[in-house]
């Protein structure tokens, strides 16, 4: 599949700048990301980030905190592997 060129404005020049899509695509990197309580019932083999570690590492009056890190590193098939965190 053959894709047209992305066509921006610059304002300031008020040129019309044409890129490359396949060329521009080469420079990023697709990313997902998906809620704890989404993924509740699913596995993963792929490495993943679990963001904000440090808040819910914190002990709460109910064990929220406490099921939400066990649902958050249980999705993983190696969790020694493929998990890292963000604090």
């Amino acid at each position: 599949v053959q894709l047209e060129p992305l066509r921006l404005y610059q304002e300031q020049t008020q040129n019309i700048i044409e890129i490359d899509k396949e060329k521009l695509m080469l420079n990023f990197m697709s990313g997902l990301c998906i809620t704890i309580h989404k993924s509740q019932g699913e596995n993963f083999d792929d490495k993943y980030t679990i963001h904000e570690w440090g808040r819910i590492s914190k002990p709460d009056k109910n064990g929220m905190n406490r099921k939400l890190r066990y649902t958050a590193q249980s999705r993983s098939t190696n969790p020694e592997k493929n998990i890292s965190y963000r604090i």
